[in-house]
This record gives structure tokens, sequence and C-alpha cells, in this order.
């Protein structure tokens, strides 16, 4: 049985030679081809697959973070919880109408979490992210690989206007990840965070946000989400009232 040619990008090391058809075929790096699928196999660490992004099966809560972007026109951005990096296109693509050159900063494990075990796919490696968000020309991009409880509070800067908290689900990961990207947000500047469970607290940011002392203030952003009609979850807003 013969199966479908894949759509590649080479993105590093060196040039690939393969036969199709009786030719002999070659790759070289930022070439963009059509290949037999034996051959991406092979050479994975080279080649980047091309396939469209099914924005339109991400949960609707996620619009939130694009909503408060095109609100705020922050400069420069920061999010914990990378994943594949769609909603970093996304919030790219968003700053790129009103700016020519926007900053985003990425943290994550680009692995699959002990703790997320189940409840996250699509998990992408460091490299394959800044492939994807190399894409946008102008925007200043930086990615910082490792678990959070240690790379946020080794961060140094710069401060940031919007930060999107979206990464390890455990109480302790969200409470250190709010604790120590908070210190970054500019005044006047907002955070959302994912996760609110309304009906839950062992999970998710519901028990910090209900437990955020002056001068925090917070909003559940409507409407939410309620996978398979099972739970809702929220999309949070926060700021700090400077007055």
């Amino acid at each position: 049985m013969r199966t479908k040619p894949v759509k590649v990008e080479h993105i590093g090391g060196p040039k690939i030679s393969y036969f199709h058809s009786g030719i002999i075929c070659s790759l070289r790096k930022g070439d963009i081809e059509v290949i037999p699928v034996e051959i991406y196999r092979q050479h994975k660490d080279q080649l980047a697959l091309i396939k469209p992004e099914r924005w339109n099966i991400y949960p609707s809560r996620y619009d939130h973070v694009i909503q408060a972007i095109a609100e705020y026109h922050p400069a420069k951005v920061m999010e914990i919880g990378v994943l594949n990096g769609i909603t970093a296109r996304r919030m790219i693509m968003e700053m790129l109408t009103y700016m020519d050159k926007p900053s985003y900063i990425g943290f994550d494990l680009f692995e699959l979490s002990p703790e997320d075990e189940g409840s996250k796919s699509g998990v992408e490696s460091h490299w394959m992210v800044k492939w994807k968000l190399s894409k946008f020309e102008g925007a200043k991009v930086r990615l910082i690989k490792g678990d959070t409880n240690e790379t946020l509070p080794a961060y140094k800067g710069p401060k940031v206007d919007l930060i999107f908290i979206d990464g390890g689900h455990s109480l302790e990961t969200i409470a250190s990840d709010f604790h120590w990207s908070s210190q970054w947000l500019k005044p006047g500047g907002v955070i959302l965070m994912d996760d609110y469970y309304p009906e839950i607290e062992s999970t998710g940011c519901k028990q910090l946000i209900d437990s955020l002392p002056d001068p925090w203030k917070w909003e559940l952003l409507e409407p939410p989400d309620s996978p398979r009609g099972e739970f809702i979850i929220h999309m949070v807003k926060v700021w700090k009232n400077e007055g």
C-alpha cells in the first residue's frame, strides 16, 4: 500500500539526498518540498512537517487572549505554557496588526510534564516551536526551555505588558508561575490565566484567584468552555489596581 506524500521544510543540518521515481532529489536548509513520507521519517530531526493548523478546534476561551491583545496593544508579551505554539502564533499575528516589532517571550518544558499526563496533547519540541515562530518577520521571539519552577525565578527581564499563564495545572506550579511572572508585569499591564474551574479547587487556578489580596483585581471572562458538558472552564483576567 502506497503512503501519501507529505509537505516539509528543511530546517537545519546537512543536505538530504534521496531517490524518488528514478531521480536523485535533494533538500537544503530553507527548501520546502513534497516528499515521500518514508524520507520524512528518516530525517525527522532536520525536517519540519507542514500541515494546516486547525485553530477552529481550539477551545473558544483562548479567543479572550487575542481579544485582550487587540484591546491593550501590548508591545511585549509573556506566555507560560507554549505547548505547540498555536496561541503564540495567534498572539504575534495580532500584535503585528498594530506594530512592526512585537516581543514575545515563551516558557515551556517543551516535553510532556508528569503533572499534565493525559490532559495535554500536541506537545512539540523547542526547535519545532522556534521554527514555527521564526516565520514572523520583525517579531522578536525568545523561548525559554525548562521547568518554570526553575526558569521563572532565574528570569532577568525585560518587563512585559501582558502575561498569559497556561502552564502546569498543579496548585504549586500555578502559584509559583503567578508569583514569579507577575513581578515582571509593567504598571497598567494585565494577566490572563486559564483553567479556572468554578466547582473544582484541587487543580487549576481557582484557589489562587479566590485568595488574591488587594491591590489585585480579577474578572471571569465570558463565555467559558464546557468540554463535553462535564465541567466549566473559565479564562480569568487579573490586574493590579494602581489607584
